[in-house]
């Protein structure tokens, strides 16, 4: 306790004091005291004081008396202030009384003290410490052997609240907020100091000690779905696609997400964070390009295989991945020891297969680049027209068996000089024949022959052997290929074709070892194979994105394995060539 006598300035109302008489007819003056400037004089000496109850007024009255003529003004006792520690500094009576400061405050409460919540649960809640908040520290209280508390009062004032909400709408962007209420926030906590624990100051309750309440401010957009181009810069190669035939070796492949075979959903609320669930709708197209790329046709497998879901989730003012981040489905291929598995691959497995006997075939040969085969010298490589026509009824016919007619005629479409003399021509081809002018063409030039007695036989169906055979007429003609066939020869008349072939990477056999030269071929096996001879390979990007301005047909579908070869053989286009693949342009 400290006593002080009158300190200049101490007396707010002085000048307007009033002289009142009192009941007994004495004569009294009330005045208020500034108790300010008495505390502060206390605190020179005792730091950390503020008053108990700084809302009542001290009221000191003074008396007046006469004695011997003279008046003099006096007090009857002295006035108390009240004063109370809110340092949490040391107590001079209890040496060992725990100190407590507001950065121990803010540190006691962690990250977590203050949240900031969207109560229409379409936002994640925000956390945050005390720092820049109003910390009040009441007195220590208690003592070494019954442990010590100490009162905290935190006040959140306008200033406040509109720093924690502009917080939040940063942390919600493009989705702005308002407050609930712009009231002052007070909250009072007690803090605890256990008898003879030396671990200090500890809060037995809970975080956060505030909650701010916030509501989507009418009239903002909500966080939108991620676009087209968020979603493929995250996912990248999501779709998986397994084929199942273990015999038939073929690696898993990855894949981007291709237009128009998912859809983005509607952002929705879990655990308190937007989320976005990007569907794949139309797995059968990757199946298709798996095919595509394969060269043998892959199915679902099982069948009914639908749609998968990835789910975004948005944090940090961004989307990311929720989950793997990847869809898997499987696949199956055919037995390749009885269906033609023609290879033109464009981007081959250069591990060898099995081959006959249990021995390994020669490593996989990629197709020539038709400047190297000698293709370009004769074929026109450079401009990718169309050399490939459907049927009147809007039909391709891809499994179809190609005749000889309609062989002669696509190579005749792709000759660079079609300007020949005719110096041969065939009974059974009449000179009206859609066909007659290809045929006699590339039998003048040398490249195809009849089959005896003066005939062509152009309706009937081209054997394996004889499209090879026309097909090696375009190449430089040099040997060194392997003979790898159990079913070909020495002496067949085919048997130098079939195995200079093999060095060109453009026509490959069948699983068991057999190249089986007498069966028919395929317009769609013959379309891969003149696309390796001719260096030309499919835009599968360009082609999803123009998929309506593209030449279709009726028995053909994205999922066919020959699907992009026969695209790439029926549209005229424009492109540019990149290290590998074929970019397209334009469509003409």
């Amino acid at each position: 306790m400290q006593y002080y006598g009158y300190v200049d300035d101490a007396i707010s109302d002085l000048d307007s004091a009033k002289v009142e008489q009192d009941a007994d007819g004495s004569y009294i003056c009330k005045l208020t005291l500034d108790t300010g400037t008495y505390v502060g004089r206390y605190n020179e000496n005792h730091s950390g004081h503020t008053l108990v109850d700084p809302s009542t007024p001290v009221i000191i009255t003074l008396h007046y008396t006469e004695k011997d003529g003279t008046g003099t003004w006096y007090m009857e006792a002295p006035v108390t202030i009240e004063v109370k520690c809110d340092s949490g500094t040391t107590d001079p009576e209890d040496p060992e009384k725990p100190t407590l400061s507001e950065d121990d405050v803010v540190t006691m409460l962690g990250t977590n003290a203050i949240a900031v919540k969207c109560i229409n649960d379409k936002h994640i809640t925000q956390y945050h410490s005390l720092e820049n908040t109003i910390v009040s520290l009441g007195n220590v209280t208690g003592s070494k052997e019954t442990g010590y508390q100490c009162d905290v009062t935190v006040t959140l004032d306008i200033g406040n609240l509109s720093s924690y909400l502009a917080d939040y709408n940063e942390f919600t962007t493009p989705q702005k907020h308002s407050l609930m209420s712009t009231d002052t926030i007070t909250r009072t906590i007690t803090l605890k100091c256990e008898p003879n624990d030396e671990v200090d100051w500890y809060f037995p309750g809970e975080c956060p000690i505030i909650t701010i309440d916030v509501t989507c401010a009418s009239g903002e957009t909500t966080i939108p779905a991620p676009d087209d181009e968020t979603v493929n810069n995250l996912l990248g190669k999501a779709v998986i696609i397994d084929c199942t035939n273990d015999e038939a070796n073929h690696e898993n492949e990855a894949f981007s997400l291709i237009e128009d075979t998912y859809q983005i959903g509607e952002v929705y609320m879990a655990d308190g964070i937007p989320h976005c669930d990007v569907t794949i709708t139309a797995p059968d197209k990757y199946a298709a390009q798996y095919s595509y790329n394969t060269n043998i046709n892959h199915p679902l497998s099982p069948a009914d295989q639908g749609s998968q879901a990835i789910t975004l989730k948005y944090v940090n003012g961004e989307w990311a991945i929720d989950d793997d981040g990847i869809v898997r489905y499987t696949v199956a291929c055919k037995d390749t020891s009885t269906e033609p598995t023609p290879d033109p691959d464009p981007t081959p497995d250069p591990t060898p297969t099995p081959g006959p006997g249990g021995g390994d075939k020669p490593p996989y040969i990629p197709p020539v680049d038709p400047d190297d085969s000698g293709v370009s010298d004769l074929l026109n490589t450079d401009d990718h027209i169309q050399y490939l026509f459907g049927y009147p009824e809007g039909t391709f016919g891809p499994e179809n068996n190609m005749t000889r007619a309609e062989v002669a005629q696509m190579f005749y479409n792709l000759l660079l000089d079609q300007d020949v003399t005719i110096t041969k021509t065939f009974d059974d081809v009449p000179a009206n024949a859609w066909y007659a002018k290809a045929v006699n063409t590339l039998a003048s030039l040398g490249v195809v022959s009849g089959v005896g007695n003066g005939d062509f036989e152009p309706e009937r169906s081209i054997t394996r052997a004889e499209f090879t055979s026309i097909a090696m007429k375009f190449a430089e003609g040099k040997t060194g290929g392997t003979n790898i066939f159990s079913d070909v020869k020495s002496t067949d008349w085919f048997y130098r074709a079939v195995v200079n072939s093999t060095q060109y990477g453009w026509i490959h056999g069948y699983g068991d070892g057999t190249f089986r030269p007498n069966n028919p071929i395929t317009r769609v096996e013959v379309t891969a194979i003149v696309n390796n001879m001719l260096g030309r390979e499919a835009d599968v990007d360009f082609v999803t994105e123009h998929y309506d301005e593209l030449n279709h047909f009726s028995d053909l579908a994205v999922s066919h394995w020959g699907y992009y070869h026969i695209v790439e053989a029926t549209n005229d286009h424009d492109y540019t060539k990149p290290s590998s693949g074929e970019n397209w342009t334009e469509l003409n």
